[in-house]
Formats: structure tokens, C-alpha cells, sequence
């Protein structure tokens, strides 16, 4: 059922909230959890309950929301991991950024940086234009 919930809405993680209380995260169920249960499980895989796959609240890696896309990538990599969820000064999950989202993140930050930086040198260009043409300048001569 949860890879069928991931694949309808094409995501790759799921959060597991408790019976009792959907606020309180129990645990994480990716695309890779339900691929390592079926190629560990294939006979019963029908039979296995979400808890069985999960990734438990207790070993979920997280980070706090305001961090920058460059530090998100190198918590997923450095735990080979492919969602990270982000918490609330509480430790409450605001969201769960995919390697996807990070990397368009990066790249468009990237864009904004090399944008900048042409419309740096297209001023310093126009400014040079400008003392160039002005009376007196050294090249007006």
C-alpha cells in the first residue's frame, strides 16, 4: 500500500504517523525500503506492515529548516540517503526535501549568483564607457 500511495503521487518518501496520534512521526518509508523489503521479503511481502520496512523515528536524520541547500546535499550524501526531513525549532517536520528539490535549489542558486555577477560586470563596463566619453577624461584626449 505505501508504494502504491509513493508511486500515485509521485513521491519518493512517506512519513508513518502513529494510530493514536497523527502529529507524532513514527517513522519514514522510501522507495528504497520498499525495493530492500522486496528483494529481501519477496514470498511475504504481501504480509509485511509498514513497520516492518521503515526507517524508525528514532534513526531519521533531519535537519533544522533555515539550512542552505549546499549543507542539505552534504547531509545526503555523507548518509546515502535521498529525503531529508526539515524540523521546526520544536523538532516538529515542516517538510521532506527530495535530492531533487535540493539539487534544483543549488542550480538555482547558482543562476541567481552568475546572473549577479553579469549584471556587476555589465555596470563596470558602463561605468568605464562612461569616465571614457566624460570632458577631461585621460582617454577623452
Amino acid at each position: 500500500a505505501a508504494a502504491k500511495q509513493m508511486i500515485d503521487a509521485r513521491i519518493g518518501c512517506l512519513l508513518v504517523v502513529d494510530e493514536k496520534d497523527e502529529n507524532e512521526i513514527v517513522g519514514v518509508v522510501t522507495e528504497r525500503d520498499c525495493m530492500r523489503a522486496i528483494s529481501e521479503n519477496v514470498s511475504t511481502l504481501t504480509d509485511s506492515i509498514i513497520k516492518d520496512i521503515m526507517t524508525s523515528s528514532e534513526d531519521i536524520i533531519s535537519a533544522k529548516n533555515n539550512i542552505s541547500s549546499e549543507d542539505c546535499f552534504k547531509i545526503m550524501l555523507a548518509n546515502n540517503i535521498r529525503h531529508l526531513p526539515l524540523v521546526d525549532d520544536s523538532f516538529v517536520i515542516c517538510r521532506v526535501l527530495s535530492i531533487k528539490d535540493v539539487a534544483a535549489s543549488m542550480i538555482s542558486e547558482n543562476d541567481r549568483k552568475v546572473h549577479e555577477k553579469e549584471e556587476e560586470a555589465e555596470y563596470w563596463q558602463w561605468r568605464a564607457t562612461m569616465l571614457d566619453e566624460s570632458p577631461g577624461s585621460y582617454m577623452s584626449h
